[in-house]
């Protein structure tokens, strides 16, 4: 595997995918009877307002250099307790090995962050990386990072999982049905799928994929390269629930807290399952028109000239569940607000809030080292307020009764 300097991975793009059960689709999980016991609850608590992370991102050399780097670093900010010291190192250490940028790490490489989860089991994230100087199309890729909080260890597969042979056997059949047409299906005969599932395992044993370690289970994500030809610019990924697939899992890191917030890597696939029962299929897209939410055929756009989203994933502890999404507009004085989405029905509506609250932590007008806050906490997380383009005040903030943000309060000492 390449070293972490060089993975190139896949940089922002506009789209999110939730999926769940989908009519007509093939079984992705075993029947309830053929599912192991699993653990009672582990206690939990996520790392909130006083251990805020910080997620910078910036490239080295001025402006008006044409060969940047965008690196990141990722940190927290504010009071914490001793037990927090491992991880706060380990993250330290990471985003110092980030800053050291040299030649061989080439030009106009473009890194972001997405933190998967954040509390007192497992901090998990990952890096999205793009370089586009190698070709018409760049190279593009996802690598997943997983700590141990209490020890700051990095994580090891064989930390987290029981058998990686046990786990490809599955991921073949699931990936055929998860993506239909991209993967040959399992027909009687048919060659091209024999040697899927051989690619599969051999991609396995050779480490040529990535995971993160998410709240209700682990993603997989395979690269450009990996299971389909490099002309296939394509990121494919797969779930493991820890309540479908107990059996897959430690029984360390097979609980989640009660509640928890999820980046969500835009365009990718993300499955979210907690219980025995799925969400429907939900895709998120920005573009022209907005922010555009598809479920079952029907479709749900919210309006607005938007460039960019970085969503979030909110699971409350009365299993309230909600989608915040932190939009830049694209006129010509760019600005940031944040919206709202209310998941739990039938029907997707956007909840009404305060559209100058932003996770944005410095000011608009920065563009060479941008800063944000990573809400980890439903009950206790940060944000600022945008005045017109200037950044304005932090405040601490929880999740209200209706999904929106609730503020509890300034928070400036918070993050000296």
């Amino acid at each position: 595997m390449m070293k972490r300097s060089k993975r190139l991975v896949a940089a922002l793009a506009a789209s999110l995918s939730i999926f769940g059960t989908v009519p007509g689709m093939p079984a992705l999980f075993p029947p309830a009877a053929a599912r192991a016991e699993t653990t009672g609850p582990l206690f939990m608590e996520n790392l909130g307002w006083g251990l805020p992370l910080r997620v910078y991102e910036t490239y080295s050399g001025p402006e008006w250099m044409t060969i940047k780097r965008h690196f990141p670093g990722i940190m927290f900010k504010g009071k914490f307790e001793e037990k927090y010291l491992p991880i706060i190192g380990a993250l330290e250490g990471y985003s110092v090995d980030q800053s050291k940028f040299t030649e061989e790490d080439g030009p106009d490489i473009i890194t972001k962050l997405r933190v998967r989860r954040a509390d007192n089991r497992v901090v998990s994230f990952v890096e999205s990386r793009a370089c586009f100087t190698d070709g018409k199309h760049g190279r593009y890729g996802i690598f997943g990072i997983n700590y141990d909080t209490a020890t700051g260890s990095e994580l090891a597969f064989d930390d987290v999982f029981v058998n990686r042979e046990q786990l490809a056997n599955e991921i073949a059949p699931r990936m055929s049905a998860l993506y239909p047409g991209r993967f040959p299906a399992d027909s009687l005969g048919s060659g091209e799928y024999d040697a899927f599932c051989a690619k599969v395992k051999r991609v396995m044993a050779n480490n040529e994929f990535s995971w993160s370690l998410d709240p209700f289970g682990a993603t997989f994500y395979f690269n450009p390269g990996s299971l389909t030809p490099e002309s296939d610019d394509n990121i494919y990924t797969i779930t493991f629930c820890f309540a479908y697939t107990p059996y897959h899992f430690q029984t360390k890191y097979r609980s989640c807290p009660e509640s928890f917030c999820m980046d969500v890597e835009p365009r990718l696939p993300t499955m979210l399952c907690f219980d025995e029962s799925s969400d429907k299929l939900t895709e998120v897209t920005v573009n022209t028109q907005g922010v555009v939410i598809r479920r079952n055929g029907e479709e749900f756009v919210d309006p607005g000239e938007l460039e960019g989203i970085r969503p979030v994933f909110v699971m409350t502890g009365d299993r309230r569940k909600y989608l915040y999404a932190d939009c830049e507009t694209a006129a010509m004085n760019p600005k940031h607000e944040l919206r709202v989405y209310d998941l739990n029905g039938d029907n997707i509506f956007r909840v009404e809030c305060d559209s100058k609250l932003t996770f944005l932590a410095t000011e608009p007008s920065e563009e060479i080292q941008r800063a944000w806050f990573t809400m980890t906490d439903p009950d206790s997380f940060l944000m600022t307020r945008v005045d017109s383009k200037f950044l304005d005040d932090y405040v601490l903030c929880h999740v209200g009764k209706d999904g929106a943000p609730v503020i509890m309060g300034p928070a400036r000492d918070v993050v000296k």
